[in-house]
């Protein structure tokens, strides 16, 4: 609860700051501070659904495991509805991602298509099951593909 509420704090201060920022006059912060709000609520939605499907999971089962109407899921998703903080830390532990994962990156660009975050989360669990020696030839592996570009 005081990690939320640490959380929560850190988020009104980076828009506030960042409206003030990007915003000449004074009039204009609270509409650039509502227009990050929902910056910051689509990128989440999107990272949120991103991480389900990666984890395999359908809208109902993140919802039966959050104790949510798997419609609330579904108004998450599509940034209909904003999360609570506590919301989006309960499906990050359920989703085995970090708030970081979530929230990083929104004033960058989208999350990653869902398809993007399934290749990456099959790679993480396939990882864990190598040996040393077999993890560094994937890694090697990688390398080389990443060269060819």
């Amino acid at each position: 609860s005081g990690a939320i509420c640490l959380l929560t704090a850190g988020m009104i201060v980076v828009v506030a700051v960042t409206a003030v920022r990007e915003t000449s006059d004074c009039a204009s912060v609270g509409s650039r501070a509502i227009e990050l709000v929902d910056k910051i609520t689509k990128h989440v939605a999107a990272a949120l659904r991103s991480a389900r499907v990666a984890k395999g999971l359908t809208q109902e089962d993140l919802a039966d495991r959050l104790g949510m109407a798997t419609e609330s899921i579904s108004h998450i998703e599509r940034a209909v509805t904003a999360p609570s903080l506590k919301t989006i830390a309960a499906a990050a532990d359920v989703l085995d991602v970090t708030l970081l994962d979530l929230f990083n990156g929104y004033d960058k660009q989208p999350a990653k298509p869902a398809r993007r975050a399934q290749h990456e989360a099959r790679l993480r669990r396939f990882a864990i099951d190598l040996d040393d020696r077999r993890l560094a030839l994937v890694v090697a592996l990688a390398l080389a593909v990443q060269d060819s570009d």
